[in-house]
């Protein structure tokens, strides 16, 4: 049998279009690997998003704020009025489950003694992961008229 250089070239345009669709092929596993590695960073850039926005709220909730002399004290809160947001919580609680969502609000004293106050824990029967995100502070105490450091676990539950 008597090989033509017809046969040759449309072996070689064969070859050719063999590792063109092989190379295709590793480009679209490549970029579907890509594309979900980028989606599950978004979606780990969202729940922390959504951490500091419940970080911010609490900040600025007058329950929980450090006050001297009429003006708020930046990243302060004061452990008497966490002491007393168990009440008002408790009392308002729809409002702040609206507010704060399904999250959970923790301070732990660390100097001079370690304590760790609940502010908040909503309602995350449904939910299927989290993470805790921290962030210090200074604690406010009015007993003894000092400031102590700590700092403020936020979970978002999903």
């Amino acid at each position: 049998m008597r090989i033509t250089k017809a046969q040759i070239k449309m072996g070689e345009t064969i070859m050719v279009m063999f590792i063109f669709f092989i190379l295709l092929i590793f480009g679209v596993v490549f970029y579907a690997k890509m594309s979900m590695f980028g989606a599950q960073r978004q979606k780990q850039e969202n729940i922390v998003l959504g951490a500091i926005q419940i970080e911010q709220k609490v900040k600025y909730l007058p329950e929980l704020q450090c006050t001297s002399s009429g003006d708020v004290v930046s990243s302060c809160y004061d452990l008497g009025k966490v002491d007393a947001f168990a009440n008002v919580y408790g009392n308002h609680i729809s409002y702040y489950r609206n507010l704060l969502g399904t999250s959970s609000i923790t301070i732990t004293q660390v100097y001079p003694d370690e304590m760790t106050y609940t502010v908040f824990t909503g309602n995350y029967s449904t939910a299927t992961s989290s993470q805790p995100f921290r962030t210090p502070v200074a604690l406010f105490d009015p007993v003894s008229d000092t400031y102590n450091f700590g700092y403020i676990t936020i979970e978002v539950f999903r």
